[in-house]
């Protein structure tokens, strides 16, 4: 391995450390609306609101972890 090869794969490394750690927020977000929906009076619009919250950050949470399998495999050679 050359060391432009491994600048490479600390870059890459880096960023998929990046990654996680953006859909572990966005998982702790989620977890946090759904705290605060329970909290509202049933059918509020705060609780609504809560609602939307949870399932943004949810469905933000599976598209970045979607974005890491896909780098990964990419980067491993794989062929989407």
């Amino acid at each position: 391995m050359t060391f432009a090869d491994k600048s490479v794969h600390n870059v890459a490394s880096d960023a998929f450390e990046q990654l996680r750690g953006c859909k572990e927020i966005l998982q702790q977000l989620e977890a946090l609306m759904i705290a605060l929906k329970d909290s509202a009076p049933q059918h509020s619009s705060q609780a609504r609101l809560a609602s939307l919250g949870a399932f943004v950050a949810m469905d933000h949470a599976s598209v970045v972890d979607c974005f890491i399998e896909d780098y990964e495999r990419l980067l491993e050679g794989g062929v989407q």
